[in-house]
């Protein structure tokens, strides 16, 4: 909005930007009639649009403090407007700022994404920028224990299954860029496999694709077995599932589909699945 504006009007002055953008902003907000989709809505736009500007704009100096500043106000005008885009672009900024400066503190961060994720707690993005943030120290702890609590919302423990998962994944990956392959624990990406499996009543086989990936990269053969038949109990249907046991037990998987195919969970070979499509 405020690029339409400086480009129409060929406004540089950046005081000048942020009152017609300020002007912008409060004509939407009093508009009734404003209309959201899934993605958001023109305000959510608008405020997106102004804490870009309120951070690019400011001295370098100056720019993290600009930028909390600027949503700040955003949060309490648009008290009750959606706000998720321009949460995640606030997000976004913090975490550029950090990477750029890494001597900064990141408890801004830190508070920012609890806060994200308590008023978005279904939106994947949001909860990641918050795991990303707190997986190290004993936050680890307070993190495992709140994606793990039982929640009545069904969309909600859904969405911490998978944040569950993504956070034994990042610790296993910290690990590895730290000790030998071979000495990563994984009993917690296991567990976490499982239970997020169980909370979202197996209806899902990319956890434990994701734990067999894992264990057919450390050459473990036991595990990554123990792992596929755990998996084909709750998810015979899944040929993605037995195409990657192929890689780890060359021939089982051509047992394993002819077992499907005698149950009648799908037909013999792709090229009569083909047929059956083109037909």
């Amino acid at each position: 909005m405020y690029v339409y504006i400086c480009v129409c009007v060929q406004i540089t002055d950046a005081i000048r930007i942020e009152k017609r953008i300020n002007l912008r902003l409060r004509e939407l907000l009093n508009l009734t009639t404003a209309t959201e989709s899934w993605d958001g809505s023109v305000v959510d736009l608008a405020a997106t649009l102004a804490i870009q500007f309120s951070y690019y704009f400011a001295p370098p100096s100056e720019r993290m403090q600009n930028l909390k500043r600027c949503y700040s106000t955003l949060c309490r005008i648009m008290d009750a407007h959606p706000q998720k885009q321009c949460t995640k672009k606030y997000l976004e900024l913090l975490q550029m700022h950090l990477k750029n400066n890494p001597c900064d503190p990141a408890r801004a961060l830190i508070e920012a994404s609890a806060v994200a994720h308590q008023k978005c707690p279904t939106d994947i993005s949001i909860l990641k920028t918050y795991i990303d943030a707190n997986a190290f120290g004993t936050r680890v702890v307070h993190l495992r224990k709140l994606l793990q609590s039982n929640v009545k919302d069904e969309r909600v423990a859904c969405c911490r299954a998978y944040g569950s998962v993504y956070l034994e994944l990042l610790l296993h990956r910290i690990m590895l860029e730290k000790t030998e392959v071979y000495s990563a624990e994984l009993h917690r990406l296991r567990a976490a496999v499982k239970n997020a499996s169980e909370s979202v009543g197996h209806r899902d086989d990319t956890f434990w694709r994701l734990l067999l990936l894992v264990e057919n990269d450390r050459k473990d053969a036991r595990r990554a077995s123990e792992a596929f038949y755990l998996a084909y109990a709750d998810f015979p249907w899944s040929k993605a599932l037995i195409m990657d046991y192929k890689d780890v037990k060359a021939g089982e998987h051509e047992k394993l589909l002819d077992a499907l195919a005698e149950k009648k969970l799908r037909i013999r070979c792709e090229h009569e699945e083909i047929a059956m499509l083109v037909h």
